[in-house]
C-alpha cells in the first residue's frame, strides 16, 4: 500500500503559512535530533509479539503508524511519546510498537494506516479505537484514560466538549476550535459539522480580535470536512448561497462579502469568485473593496494564471515584494542556521532563494501585463539589490519572456552579467521576441 504524502493536508502535510516559521522548524537541532531516535516508550517487538506480551496481564497494544518524512510524526516523538504522564500510562497499561509505513507496507495495509500520524489501540488483540492526526498532550492523556474505561476517542472528545458557555456566559473560542478539530480527526462528521457551524456563526461575538487568525486554518479544516462528508458541504453551501443573494440585492456588508469568498474557497467554487472579480475589476470605485479582500483572491488569480488581473488588482506590489525580501533576509540571517550542516543549509537557502526569485519575477511580469511599468521596474530593482549577481536578472528575464512581456530593459539587465553566466541563449530569444515580424 502506498501512503499519499500530499493528500493528508490536515495531518502530516498541513501547509505552513509562513516560510520563516517552516524553515525555523527545519533548522531546529532539537527536533532534528529527536526525530532520528525512537522514543524509549516503544518496544522493539513485532505486533504479534506485542499481542502475546500484552495478553499475559491484560494490557493494551498501542500501534504508532509513522514515516521518516512526516513532520507531525517528529512532533509526536518530541512531545507526545516523551510526555511523562503518557509514558507512565503506557508503561502501566500497554505495550507500544511502531509501524514504519514505508518499510512495512504489508503491516500498514493490514491495519489500514492511510494517513499519518495514526495511533491504533488494540484490546484483547483486536482494534478498539484509533486516532489520526496530531493530538495535544492533555487530549492524548484523556483518550488513554478513556480507553481504560471503555470509551473511544470520539466519546472522550464529546465528554470534554461540555457546554459551549460557562455559568457566566463566557466562551473559550480556542477550546471550541480545538474540539472541532479533534472531532474532525475522529471522523465524527456530524458533530464536527455542528461545531464548525457554531464557530462560524458565533466566534466574532466572543473573540472578534482573533477571528481573522482562525479563519485561515478553518478553511483547510472545512475543505477536509466537505470532502469527507457531503451533508456538511450542503449545509455550508446553503449558507454561502444565502450570502450571495444578500450581496446581489445590495444589502450585504464587507463581512458578508469576505465570508462569501471564504466559503467559495472551502467549497472549491473557483468559478463564482472569478465571476465576481470579472464583474467588479473594471469599476475604479471598487478598488477599495479589492484591497480589503485581496488575501482571499490573490492566490486564486495566480493558480488560475490570471496574471493580467493579478497585476492589475494587486494593491501594493512594491511593498509586498519588499516584505517578501525582508522575510528572506531574516531567514538567511537566522542564528539557528548555524546549527545545520553546511551542505544541508546551502541547499535549503538556495531553494528558498530560487522560490523568492520566481515569485517576484512572476509579480514583475504580471505588473507589465497590467501596464504598471514603474512598479514592475521597482520590484525588479529591489530584487537585484537584495540578491546581487545574475540569478535574479536571469529569472526576471525568463519569466517576462515566458509571459510575453520581455523588453529592451530586460536585455539591459542581462548586459550587466559576466560572460560566464552564459546569457546568450536568453538574449537571443528575447531579441527574437522583440524583432518585428
Amino acid at each position: 500500500m502506498r501512503i499519499d504524502r500530499h493528500s493528508h493536508t490536515r495531518q502530516c502535510t498541513r501547509a505552513v503559512a509562513r516560510v520563516l516559521i517552516c524553515l525555523s522548524a527545519l533548522l531546529s537541532p532539537a527536533v532534528a535530533g529527536a526525530q532520528a531516535l525512537t522514543p524509549p516508550v516503544f518496544s522493539a517487538a513485532s505486533i504479534p509479539e506485542a499481542k502475546t506480551k500484552a495478553a499475559v496481564d491484560g494490557r493494551f497494544v498501542i500501534i504508532d503508524g509513522t514515516a521518516p518524512w512526516c513532520d507531525a510524526d517528529g512532533r509526536m516523538d518530541t512531545i507526545i511519546w516523551r510526555d511523562p504522564a503518557i509514558v507512565a500510562w503506557i508503561n502501566d497499561h500497554a505495550v507500544a510498537v511502531r509501524v514504519d509505513v514505508e518499510r512495512q507496507p504489508d503491516v500498514a495495509m493490514t491495519y489500514n494506516i492511510r494517513a499519518l500520524p495514526t495511533v491504533i489501540i488494540l484490546k484483547d488483540g483486536k482494534e478498539f479505537d484509533r486516532k489520526t492526526g496530531y493530538p495535544e498532550p492533555l487530549m492524548m492523556i484523556d483518550w488513554l484514560e478513556g480507553v481504560e474505561n471503555g470509551r473511544t476517542f470520539e466519546q472522550v472528545v464529546r465528554d470534554r466538549a461540555g457546554p459551549r458557555a460557562d455559568h457566566d456566559g463566557n466562551v473559550d473560542v480556542q477550546f471550541r476550535y480545538q474540539i472541532a478539530r479533534e472531532l474532525l480527526d475522529a471522523e465524527a462528521w456530524d458533530a464536527a459539522s455542528d461545531e464548525y457551524r457554531w464557530l462560524w456563526d458565533n466566534m466574532q461575538f466572543h473573540e472578534p480580535e482573533h477571528v481573522e487568525a482562525r479563519l485561515v486554518p478553518m478553511v483547510r479544516d472545512l475543505k477536509s470536512l466537505f470532502e469527507n462528508h457531503p451533508p456538511a458541504a450542503d449545509r455550508f453551501r446553503h449558507l454561502r448561497d444565502t450570502m450571495g443573494e444578500t450581496l446581489a440585492a445590495g444589502r450585504g456588508s464587507f463581512q458578508t462579502l469576505d465570508r462569501w469568498l471564504i466559503l467559495n474557497e472551502a467549497l472549491g467554487d473557483k468559478a463564482s469568485t472569478l465571476e465576481w472579480i470579472d464583474r467588479i475589476k473594471v469599476r475604479p470605485g471598487n478598488r477599495a473593496t479589492i484591497r480589503r479582500v485581496w488575501t482571499r483572491i490573490d492566490r486564486l488569480l495566480r493558480q488560475e494564471k490570471r496574471f493580467a488581473d493579478y497585476g492589475l488588482l494587486i494593491p501594493s506590489p512594491v511593498s509586498e515584494a519588499r516584505q517578501r525580501l525582508h522575510i528572506w533576509k531574516a531567514v538567511v540571517a537566522s542564528p539557528a542556521r548555524d546549527e545545520v550542516p553546511a551542505e544541508h543549509r546551502r541547499q535549503m537557502e538556495q531553494q528558498y532563494r530560487t522560490n523568492v526569485i520566481n515569485e517576484l519575477a512572476e509579480l514583475h511580469a504580471s505588473l507589465l501585463l497590467a501596464r504598471r511599468e514603474d512598479e514592475a521596474v521597482r520590484v525588479a530593482e529591489d530584487l537585484f539589490a537584495a540578491m546581487p549577481g545574475c540569478e535574479a536578472p536571469l529569472g526576471i528575464g525568463q519569466k517576462a519572456l515566458g509571459m510575453g512581456v520581455a523588453s529592451r530593459r530586460h536585455l539591459q539587465w542581462l548586459d550587466q552579467c559576466p560572460e560566464q553566466w552564459r546569457t546568450d541563449d536568453l538574449r537571443a530569444r528575447i531579441e527574437k521576441h522583440l524583432a518585428p515580424e
